[in-house]
């Protein structure tokens, strides 16, 4: 499996867990981006929506999340207030 599907496939194992942890948060737009090969702009978009909804995430669900952004080259930009702010 590439490296490329490895992240896929760990993307969408968190969306699933946020999925679990935030029941009404839509993430249809994140998982096409995911399917499509686009995983930093899902992980943006996932943050932005995170933080645009005030969605409050278990704290190894947000630990998991700052990771993969980060392996993924997320700009901090995207998750750092998300982080700062619900820890």
């Amino acid at each position: 499996m590439s490296n490329s599907h490895t992240n896929q496939d760990q993307i969408l194992l968190l969306l699933e867990a946020v999925a679990l942890n935030a029941p009404s948060f839509p993430l249809g737009n994140v998982k096409r981006y995911v399917e499509h090969g686009e995983t930093v702009l899902a992980l943006e978009t996932l943050c932005d929506n995170l933080g645009e909804l005030g969605v409050v995430l278990e704290p190894r669900l947000r630990a998991e999340l700052v990771a993969v952004c980060t392996s993924s080259g997320v700009d901090k930009e995207y998750w750092r207030d998300f982080a700062e702010t619900r820890l």
